[in-house]
């Protein structure tokens, strides 16, 4: 396998871009990382117009899909911003791209990238790190526009030939032609699976992938908290000093669970979960969802560390008290997210 200099020697522009990755994922300090994570975007912004003064109104257009909402091509772009979100994807990514490499060794690797929108960082870290026989991508987009930015992004760095095809689709309803799928990658998500079709893209994608194929992120799951509101938000950055009470996890999502859960109607996904609220749990509390993401292996994304894992506090459940019971469904259609209600005293 190449080293990012070589490819970098062969093209110059590449050289800014193995820079921003190195800093990415090899910077010690936070402030390092959020640097390299906003100079990349200021240079992808250049180079397709997707900015947040441009003035092209289909930069700003969200799209209302069957199974949630795709964001706008200049929301989707500022993703890379959050930067610890960029790295660890990176970083999960080259990780999962390595281990499907010694399972298929003779040919190149197969990768979908779902929702990739206008600058598809996560095809392009690929892309700069792998030759076109050792990697081929499809990007999948619901916005043009996205596409067309994408396009000229991955001309501009001379990685053109990495990407096979560029579709324009809901991918919760792609089918792949091809005759392997190696590695699907989404983030098509905000925090607690709200609004955004993750689950449904998921449940369509992962089922696809090859015999030993990965799905990034690997796993995804929602856990129920009470919580003292001061101390959580002071402790945020502190994880064992934050006052919770586990009440249990109301959800998980991975390839073998949409396998499993292929044949559920559109209107849910899995059984309710119903959680008993513990004696300990005393007034003045309120209920929280945490989101986890593995991306790969041993990567992961925790609480606070992204936009897409703050945690959603359920203001409208303050009143629950020892012995309560909660029931939590997740909702796919096109308002997909939690439901969830206080059942009454049998």
């Amino acid at each position: 396998m190449p080293s990012d200099q070589d490819l970098s020697d062969k093209h110059p522009a590449n050289l800014f871009l193995t820079q921003c990755l190195d800093q990415l994922l090899l910077a010690e300090a936070p402030g390092q990382q959020k640097a390299a994570a906003e100079l990349l975007y200021s240079q992808l912004s250049k180079i397709t117009g997707v900015a947040d003064d441009a003035e092209d109104a289909l930069n700003r257009r969200e799209t209302i899909l069957s199974n949630g909402r795709a964001i706008s091509p200049q929301d989707a772009a500022r993703c890379v911003i959050d930067f610890l979100r960029t790295a660890k994807f990176v970083e999960g990514i080259y990780r999962a791209f390595s281990e499907v490499q010694t399972r298929f060794s003779n040919r190149p690797i197969e990768v979908l990238y779902a929702g990739c929108g206008p600058f598809a960082p996560f095809a392009l870290a690929l892309a700069n790190r792998y030759r076109a026989d050792q990697v081929q991508i499809t990007l999948l987009d619901v916005h043009q526009h996205s596409l067309a930015a994408a396009a000229r992004i991955f001309q501009y760095f001379g990685l053109a030939d990495r990407i096979r095809v560029a579709v324009c689709c809901d991918a919760a309803g792609y089918r792949h032609s091809g005759d392997q799928l190696d590695i699907v990658v989404l983030e098509t998500m905000q925090k607690s699976l709200a609004k955004e079709p993750q689950v449904a893209v998921t449940m369509n994608l992962a089922p696809q992938l090859s015999a030993g194929g990965i799905l990034i992120p690997e796993k995804i799951v929602v856990d129920v908290y009470s919580v003292r509101l001061a101390a959580e938000l002071s402790q945020a950055d502190e994880p064992t000093a934050r006052d919770r009470i586990k009440l249990g996890r109301i959800f998980e999502l991975t390839s073998e669970v949409c396998r499993n859960e292929a044949q559920q109607p559109i209107q849910g996904f899995a059984p309710p979960s119903i959680l008993e609220i513990p004696q300990e749990v005393t007034p003045g509390r309120v209920i929280i969802l945490a989101t986890t993401i593995t991306i790969f292996d041993s990567v992961e994304l925790c609480d606070y560390e992204s936009g897409i894992t703050y945690p959603t506090v359920l203001y409208n459940l303050e009143e629950v008290r020892p012995g309560d019971r909660l029931e939590f469904s997740y909702q796919l259609g096109t308002d997909p997210g939690f439901n969830y209600r206080l059942l009454p005293n049998s």
